[in-house]
């Protein structure tokens, strides 16, 4: 959920304010208004979701959708927005020839039912009880540290934006390389 995520941002940027203003939500108890700084967090987690989906490990949804009269798929159709079409095919499983346009994709028959398989970008964060919506095998400490990226340099800290720009880079590749990595069989012989 979010406001785990930016319990872990505030203790990593050293914002008391915040954590306890998520602690008293959490907990039921009666609070004031939410710091100014809890709204940025909310702004920048949405950015740094964004870019991890666009840039790095994109979210993937598969979806059977109608072509119409003019053989074309509008992306309004589709129940989450497009990023990338990945691939198109028939109901049969053999893929069908396409191309993107952009507000539709173009297919070979009209009114045809099509398998889209395709990345979008997550829903927008509003609430601190939303549910983070992440591609498989990110961890919350890689997004915690690009927001806290953003962060410092939404208030113009480069040295520690910097620092954490480093951390987000590193955590991300680990998280890239650990949904790749597979184990070797252990042999009868060794």
């Amino acid at each position: 959920m979010l406001n785990d995520l930016l319990m872990l941002v505030a203790t990593y940027l050293n914002l008391e304010d915040v954590s306890s203003y998520i602690d008293a939500v959490n907990t039921d108890e009666e609070v004031g208004d939410a710091p100014k700084d809890l709204t940025l967090l909310i702004r920048l987690a949405n950015l740094t979701l964004k870019t991890i989906t666009a840039d790095y490990m994109p979210l993937y949804t598969e979806e059977q959708v109608y072509s119409d009269g003019d053989c074309q798929i509008n992306y309004s159709g589709f129940s989450k927005t497009p990023i990338k079409i990945k691939s198109v095919s028939y109901l049969d499983g053999i893929s069908a020839t396409f191309r993107c346009f952009p507000s539709y994709v173009k297919v070979g028959y009209p009114n045809k039912k099509y398998l889209v398989k395709y990345a979008y970008a997550p829903e927008e964060l509003t609430d601190l009880d939303d549910e983070l919506e992440k591609p498989f095998g990110l961890s919350a400490q890689t997004i915690a540290f690009g927001i806290c990226f953003e962060y410092y340099i939404a208030n113009e800290l480069y040295a520690e934006a910097d620092m954490f720009e480093e951390r987000f880079k590193q955590a991300i590749l680990k998280d890239i390389n650990s949904t790749r990595i597979k184990e070797v069989p252990k042999r009868g012989w060794v």
